[in-house]
């Protein structure tokens, strides 16, 4: 991603159908930014001692269970965001539970102050 596309305005797709065929649209139309996305926030939590992206992908299928029981569409509008950009799907979990996982991490350092 470049500077000069955080400039740019959010783009509109217009979605229609189902939760899956929505996030299937979804994932089809903003492919490069969502590969962009999961990168920005693996490399994010790898720097914050999350391990591997696969120790990322496990703490973000944790939430897909929760994600589920709250209610089903929001889970099949995911999985078809992972379906139309060609993403893991535990990935696009991961960024929609970026600051789960990222509270979750940061609770786990074993830091001090300074005082």
């Amino acid at each position: 991603m470049k500077d000069r596309d955080l400039l740019e305005p959010m783009p509109v797709v217009p979605l229609r159908g189902s939760p899956f065929e929505i996030g299937r649209q979804h994932g089809g139309a903003l492919k490069e930014s969502i590969a962009a996305t999961v990168q920005v926030y693996m490399d994010l939590f790898a720097g914050l001692g999350g391990g591997t992206q696969e120790d990322v992908r496990a703490c973000a299928t944790k939430f897909g269970y929760q994600i589920e029981q709250f209610d089903a569409r929001y889970m099949e509008e995911i999985k078809g965001i992972a379906a139309g950009s060609g993403m893991d799907l535990r990935d696009i979990l991961a960024i929609n539970a970026r600051t789960e996982i990222l509270t979750s991490l940061l609770a786990q350092t074993h830091e001090c102050t300074a005082f």
